[in-house]
């Protein structure tokens, strides 16, 4: 498609979604070149001039220029940042018209959600003239990237041979009972939970020795008497004063 037929859909789509959010929009008649391409008012009667541009790949060039036909004919001229105050840029791929400010020149503006751990700028928060935006990442909806699916610790129900506890439920059972029975009860090893625990990040757990100490304590005060165990806080029997550990 030739870059004339490009820039003339650009042009009147910019327009209709203009139209359409309340905006009245105004051509200029002079016989020479501006650095916009149209302004638009609001019902305030603020003003705000716009230069519409066709992008494919969602990149705001910052580097382009306009041709001054009242200077010299053959003279392209940089844009500035006081040349225009919005971009109208035209996303064939999915038919939006985003409206980023002049600060924004040389950003890009995704339309699908990038496979990566890099921010990125998302065009649903572009729609209206925008100023100021964040930045977001995949994970933001709810996509794991590829690559990081490849290493140990991330977390992909797909390739297990058994089905996982979720990690609350793990996070229970490490206080309940000790690894070797939690494996017994998934028909996985020990080292198997220890590896669930280290995917989950999980840091509140039973220290070393928890499980060994509590059962010696338990078969130590087994004939004390009507004994009442809250391991590992504390013991406490009717026969014995108690024991603080």
């Amino acid at each position: 498609m030739k870059t004339e037929i490009k820039s003339h859909i650009a042009v009147m789509k910019a327009k209709l979604r203009l139209l359409e959010q309340g905006y009245f929009v105004f051509e200029s008649d002079v016989d020479y070149r501006l650095p916009y391409d149209f302004i638009i008012s609001d019902a305030q009667g603020m003003l705000k001039k716009i230069q519409v541009k066709y992008s494919t790949d969602g990149v705001i060039v910052g580097s382009t220029g306009y041709q001054s036909l009242k200077e010299n004919r053959h003279k392209m001229v940089k844009y500035v940042e006081s040349d225009f105050d919005y971009y109208a840029l035209y996303l064939p791929t999915i038919d939006k018209v985003v409206f980023p400010s002049v600060k924004f020149a040389g950003k890009s503006i995704a339309d699908t959600v990038r496979d990566a751990n890099t921010p990125f700028y998302w065009y649903e928060d572009f729609l209206a003239l925008t100023d100021v935006a964040n930045k977001r990442t995949c994970y933001d909806f709810g996509h794991v990237p590829t690559f990081l699916t490849k290493r140990k610790g991330v977390q992909r129900p797909d390739r297990y041979k058994v089905q996982r506890p979720t990690k609350d439920q793990l996070e229970r059972l490490l206080w309940e009972m000790p690894t070797v029975a939690i494996g017994r009860q998934y028909g996985v090893s020990d080292n198997a939970v220890t590896r669930w625990v280290k995917d989950f990040k999980i840091e509140k757990k039973p220290p070393r020795g928890y499980w060994q100490k509590k059962h010696a304590i338990q078969e130590k005060m087994k004939h004390a008497g009507n004994v009442e165990i809250k391991f590992p806080y504390h013991v406490t029997t009717t026969s014995q004063p108690q024991i603080t550990q």
